[in-house]
């Protein structure tokens, strides 16, 4: 089963890669001023579950080696390939915010979807 159609699924990789990025800056920021810290305490990790209209990304957030938890990080409408805030269960309703054809720094921060204005 395809995760999207023909013409947005190269898009997909490159468009995580840079998502978790912004994760990864995220966990460094909230990792500076604690000295006793050590490099890399906190640690995101994007990974995609396919629905039968959308793409779940999940971010897995772990600190120092204890079991991840779990949350939405955003949804990706298979056909169109918009980008959508939700709940674990679905996307809202007035939840478009981008399309993986464009930059993620506009509309995602290392947390997800920014909210709407």
């Amino acid at each position: 089963m395809r995760m999207l159609n023909e013409e947005l699924e190269p898009l997909l990789d490159i468009w995580l890669e840079k998502c978790q990025k912004l994760c990864d800056q995220k966990d460094q920021q909230t990792n500076m001023g604690f000295d006793w810290l050590p490099e890399g305490a906190h640690k995101t990790t994007l990974t995609v579950e396919v629905l039968q209209k959308n793409l779940r990304i999940v971010a897995e957030r772990s600190f120092m080696g204890q079991e991840a938890r779990r949350g939405v990080y955003c949804f990706i409408n298979r056909q169109t390939g918009d980008v959508l805030k939700g709940s674990w269960k679905a996307p809202v309703k007035n939840g478009k915010r981008g399309n993986i054809k464009d930059d993620p720094a506009g509309y995602m921060t290392g947390y997800g979807c920014t909210y709407l204005r």
